[in-house]
């Protein structure tokens, strides 16, 4: 009977590139855990029926490309102290570009100017028994929903360059330590193509018998696949006397996720609006979603690869809606958008220092009211576009 692969647990590791578009590996401490399923993909791209053959058939297609690929994924947003960058920090400053600390006090990220780049990230993906790796990731997208009755979280979509993966197979020849030892960077294993070159593993053994079966922690890099082969580095150690014996799992390899930080209840923490030469209010709302969009793109540019290698920018759109219970004072806001009347906006969740989560707005202009009829209580729907107020500056979101 076969074991059908499971998808818990899920853990995501986010980390800065170093070199944009060059895969890095993550340590304990860049671990998040997910709140819903991973979504991963990237298509090949084929050129189908190139010859005008005599026939009606499809007879063959050539890989050209790989297309950009695809992922999204929820996190909740955890601050850890004062000053401390969160876990979800490298996302945002991907997201936005600025990341800004003041020690013992606050963290804050805001958008980058016309003459930086965002950073790209590489993000490994834990989901069940397989491990991906996403190289050349550029966060495209978050959504922010305001629930009253939830805990704050991200949605973040990524467009990336390449993935690769591992799943876990097992040893299909056996290796013997012999009297002295043996030094090994080859491996036969049972499912050669359960791996992609990039990709890291571990072999699940007593080190008794194998004397560093994840490498201290890091892992063995796959090389080559040719065949059953694994070619990996650096070497293992079979130890002397000792047999890796057939049928020894061979695993995905990511560090042990350690966890920081604490959950934040929307709830906690009024939001408060001032009308353009007004004074300041605190408003209530019912739901809402702040939604960040860099309308990224990656594309091609060499040729000696099936992967795109460049990546240009549009321009960056924050919006912002608030849904509130319609009442008379409230059915004012049915004329901003007509009145073009701006506001500033602050959004926060938490109240403790050190555990409050902040977005705001300088400058909001109302796009629309939208006004729900039912027997029920109406409901209003106010959508606003968010623009900068000086350059740069549409959006902060600050833990503090």
């Amino acid at each position: 009977m076969q074991t059908v692969m499971h998808g818990r647990p899920q853990t995501i590791y986010a980390v800065i590139e170093a070199t944009p578009g060059t895969l890095a590996y993550p340590t304990a401490s860049d671990a998040l855990f997910p709140t819903g399923d991973m979504s991963i993909r990237q298509a090949p791209q084929f050129q189908e029926d190139v010859e005008r053959l005599p026939t009606w058939s499809r007879t063959r297609r050539v890989l050209v490309s790989a297309q950009p690929g695809e992922a999204s994924f929820v996190v909740a947003l955890k601050p850890i102290s004062a000053g401390s960058a969160p876990r979800v920090g490298k996302l945002l400053r991907a997201l936005l570009g600025v990341e800004t600390v003041t020690a013992g006090t606050k963290v804050e990220y805001t958008p980058h100017g016309p003459n930086a780049d965002l950073p790209t990230l590489s993000i490994a993906a834990r989901i069940g028994q397989i491990v991906y790796w996403l190289e050349g990731c550029l966060v495209n997208q978050a959504t922010f929903n305001i629930r009253p009755n939830e805990v704050v979280q991200g949605e973040f979509s990524v467009v990336f360059k390449r993935a690769v993966w591992v799943a876990t197979t097992t040893v299909k020849t056996a290796v013997s330590g012999g009297a002295g030892g043996a030094s090994i960077t080859t491996i036969d294993v049972n499912e050669p193509q359960n791996a992609r070159v990039g990709g890291r593993f571990y072999f699940d053994v007593a080190t008794t018998v194998v004397t560093n079966p994840d490498n201290a922690g890091q892992g063995f890099l796959i090389t080559g696949i040719s065949g059953n082969t694994w070619t990996f580095t650096p070497a293992a150690n079979v130890a002397a006397g000792q047999t890796l014996a057939v049928g020894t799992p061979v695993r995905p390899f990511v560090p042990s996720p350690t966890d920081a930080g604490n959950l934040i209840p929307w709830r906690q923490g009024k939001l408060s609006e001032t009308p353009q030469g007004g004074v300041a209010a605190d408003i209530p709302v019912v739901g809402g979603t702040i939604r960040i969009n860099n309308n990224v793109e990656l594309l091609f540019e060499k040729f000696d690869t099936l992967y795109p290698t460049a990546r240009v920018r549009g321009v960056r759109e924050v919006d912002v809606e608030l849904e509130m219970l319609l009442t008379n004072e409230r059915a004012k806001y049915l004329a901003d958008q007509w009145n073009e009347l701006a506001y500033s906006l602050t959004v926060p969740a938490g109240t403790t220092a050190g555990q409050i989560i902040e977005f705001s707005f300088p400058k909001l202009m109302p796009r629309e009211a939208e006004h729900t009829f039912g027997v029920e209580a109406l409901r209003i729907t106010r959508r606003f576009v968010a623009l900068a107020s000086t350059t740069d500056d549409e959006v902060k979101i600050t833990f503090r």
